[in-house]
């Protein structure tokens, strides 16, 4: 018996002592763990104030650009309705906002990739040029609220007017016959005002949807991302 517990203390000795030896070494790789775990932590938040930074220069960047285009529609039909008010539903004056309202949204998509070291995903690419495309509709959209129901109601009728008698002259052109025109014409009259605030809001609605599918096209060809 005295034997027996002479062995169980010796183990129980040599294994408080392997346990002493041990206890530095625990703590270093404790110490490494924690240091690992601290840094794994700052790189996390490092990354996340990076992706605010870079999702809020985007938004600043395709806010600009949106104000610029915003205001360069405003200056246009201001001037169209100022010098003649037929511009507004000239077909080359039209063709020449579509062109202006796609190649700023475009830029904005490309400027924001300029700010990334050529690099931008499909996501940035189009919420850059849908920020731009929104604010420059928007100010446009209220320019000709502001014009054609409360300044000037009239030349909305005047307007409407024009855009019939072009409608019914293209018509005269492709040969079609006075019965269907005179249906078309009667459809216009019915009309009370093309640019009432419902009809411009439902126009803008439809012009997001329609310049939104060129920007998915164009955010597919510009977007370039890291291999």
């Amino acid at each position: 018996i005295a034997l027996c517990f002479k062995i169980v203390l010796y183990f129980e000795v040599q294994i408080y002592i392997f346990f002493i030896k041990l206890q530095p070494f625990c703590k270093k790789k404790l110490l490494f763990i924690c240091n690992i775990f601290n840094t794994l932590q700052t790189n996390k938040q490092i990354n996340l104030i990076q992706l605010e930074i870079m999702e809020k220069s985007i938004k600043e960047i395709a806010a600009n650009y949106g104000l610029y285009l915003g205001i360069a529609l405003a200056v246009v039909t201001a001037a169209c309705y100022s010098i003649d008010i037929e511009l507004i539903a000239n077909t080359y004056v039209g063709i020449g906002l579509l062109i202006l309202v796609l190649g700023v949204s475009v830029y904005a998509s490309i400027a924001v990739k300029k700010v990334q070291n050529g690099f931008i995903s499909f996501k940035d690419a189009f919420t850059a040029f849908f920020i731009t495309l929104l604010i420059g509709l928007l100010i446009s959209s209220l320019v000709y609220i502001v014009i054609f129901n409360f300044v000037d109601p009239e030349a909305a009728n005047t307007l409407k007017e024009i855009i019939m008698e072009k409608q019914i002259n293209t018509m005269k052109d492709y040969g079609a016959d006075s019965k269907t025109i005179a249906i078309v014409a009667e459809e216009f009259e019915k009309q009370d005002n093309m640019y009432s605030i419902g009809n411009i809001l439902q126009s803008l609605v439809f012009q997001l949807i329609g310049y939104s599918i060129v920007g998915l096209i164009s955010s597919l060809i510009i977007k370039k991302t890291e291999e």
